[in-house]
């Protein structure tokens, strides 16, 4: 069987609607920042340098203690792998916003 390159995979849903398209550079660059898997240390650096703001409630939530004590480990382990991609989107989230409220400040 021959490699195939992800972009060599035909779209499952062609017919799926989709707006005008937009700059092309810009896709180029959210497709390899999302292509490329980010290290701890990057994620920790990025999360240092741009907080959450003190108004913006985007966090992983947490579980009581309580509950954790009912629950197997088998949902301690399922957990930790929800919270490493809820804090991955949390912190995405906020840099779009921080991102956003600075274009709309300047604009």
């Amino acid at each position: 069987m021959a490699d195939a390159s992800v972009r060599d995979i035909p779209e499952l849903n062609s017919a799926e609607k989709t707006g005008t398209k937009n700059n092309e550079g810009l896709n180029k660059v959210v497709n390899a920042i999302i292509s490329i898997e980010t290290s701890k240390e990057c994620m920790l650096d990025l999360e240092k340098q741009y907080q959450r703001p003190e108004n913006c409630y985007l966090k992983v939530p947490r579980v009581n203690k309580e509950i954790w004590d009912v629950t197997g480990k088998n949902a301690d382990a399922v957990n930790l792998k929800l919270q490493v991609i809820q804090k991955s989107i949390a912190s995405g989230m906020t840099l779009l916003k921080l991102s956003t409220d600075g274009w709309v400040s300047h604009k």
